[in-house]
């Protein structure tokens, strides 16, 4: 049995690793399109270009390695089957679903490392990939691109008309932020101006002189405004915040889970203070869970709702889905895996190329299945943990399924 067991990892991990490195390679492609762009338009650091990918490379394999092992066991397993070597060893005796237990192992102790990582190393992997980004845009600064906008963030956009080689001051200046939440864009221009990037707290100093200031609200010219200025200084931070007690504001997926639980916990404290200090809640709804109380003053009190409650019922439903993504989907190797070893060993012979196209089915239904749970998730249930394992857990019992049939034969 070694010998076969030698044999099915050797066949299913060359398949494997051919499909990991094709589909990472193939989410890649943003990140590296993204170097690229900074490498051509300015002197990027070779270092900072290997910290980025080492940075980005563990967020791709979590995605591709479920893909890769769902493929390369359909694919593989199709390919026993269709030159009728899985007959074979049926016919000689051989127990089918002794025979994939190393593939159910080493997927689950694959399973089994990734949410280590992902509880322990990925949120500071995360956070060190937003510092190198910083770098990039800051490490740019040195190379202003000159006769062109210039995209400094999300909503800041700049235009560069010169610059004076003696006193290396930026000249014919323009600055546009517009914010999709706000009605009235901000549009700076300014004869000369400075702009350097500040390394410790991640900012770009920006200090402009003899400019103007406009800003006019949609659909309202009657409400244009317009300043001069001779000297105006600002600051401009981009995904890094830095927060009142000097840290910096992490987004989601950069926190860990400690930091999750502190968030849900404090923002569900806050919500059940706030509605009980209302006077708004019936007092045959006062034992109720604080969920229903909360979907009770949303159809009832609904100004009250949207004003006090809705903004922290959204962020502590976020960090709840983000806690429980990083649970469930760091087994959806296993779950993959499993149901198709027990699957794909009933392949007909003849349907070597439908292992390929099974496989992608099956991760159409997960995927989907997967978002619908974390869709409840962050829209609110009384059980979030256990509907975004549902996916998993139906897959699994599918998967028993698949091989308790394979075990009658």
């Amino acid at each position: 049995m070694k010998i076969l067991h030698k044999y099915l990892l050797k066949e299913v991990g060359s398949i494997f690793f051919l499909t990991l490195f094709f589909a990472s390679f193939l989410f890649m492609l943003r990140s590296l399109f993204v170097v690229l762009s900074y490498m051509s338009e300015f002197t990027v650091p070779f270092y900072l270009v290997q910290d980025y990918f080492a940075c980005v490379l563990p967020d791709i394999l979590f995605m591709t390695f479920p893909v890769a092992a769902l493929i390369s066991i359909m694919v593989g397993l199709g390919r026993l089957s269709s030159d009728k070597e899985i007959m074979a060893l049926s016919a000689n005796g051989v127990n089918l679903v002794s025979f994939v237990t190393p593939l159910i192992i080493v997927s689950f102790l694959v399973s089994l490392g990734i949410f280590i990582f992902t509880q322990l190393y990925l949120p500071k992997v995360r956070l060190h990939e937003t510092a190198v980004e910083q770098l990039f845009l800051f490490e740019s600064v040195e190379n202003i691109p000159i006769g062109r906008v210039w995209s400094m963030e999300d909503d800041f956009m700049a235009y560069i008309g010169g610059k004076d080689e003696e006193s290396e001051m930026l000249q014919k200046l323009a600055l546009l932020k517009h914010v999709p939440d706000q009605e009235a864009p901000l549009f700076i221009t300014a004869q000369s101006g400075i702009i350097e990037p500040d390394f410790d707290n991640f900012i770009l100093n920006v200090s402009l002189f003899n400019g103007s200031i406009h800003q006019n609200e949609r659909g309202e010219p009657e409400n244009y405004r317009f300043g001069k200025f001779e000297e105006l200084s600002m600051d401009i931070s981009f995904s890094v915040r830095r927060m009142e007690d000097g840290t910096y504001e992490k987004r989601l997926s950069e926190k860990s889970n400690e930091e999750l639980r502190e968030y849900i916990d404090l923002y569900r404290g806050m919500m059940k203070e706030r509605m009980k200090e209302s006077g708004l809640i019936p007092e045959n709804m006062q034992n109720e869970h604080w969920l229903t109380q909360s979907r009770w003053l949303e159809e009832n009190n609904r100004d009250w709702w949207k004003d006090e409650i809705v903004d922290l019922y959204r962020r502590h439903n976020r960090h709840l889905e983000e806690m429980a993504k990083r649970n469930h989907r760091s087994f959806s190797t296993f779950v993959l895996s499993f149901i198709a070893v027990g699957l794909g060993l009933q392949l007909h012979p003849r349907s070597r190329a439908w292992g390929f196209i099974f496989s992608m089915i099956l991760y159409f239904l997960y995927y989907f299945s997967r978002e619908m749970g974390e869709a409840m998730v962050i829209s609110g249930t009384h059980y979030p943990m256990l509907v975004s394992w549902v996916p998993n857990i139906l897959f699994i019992l599918l998967g028993c399924y698949f091989l308790y049939r394979l075990g009658r034969r």
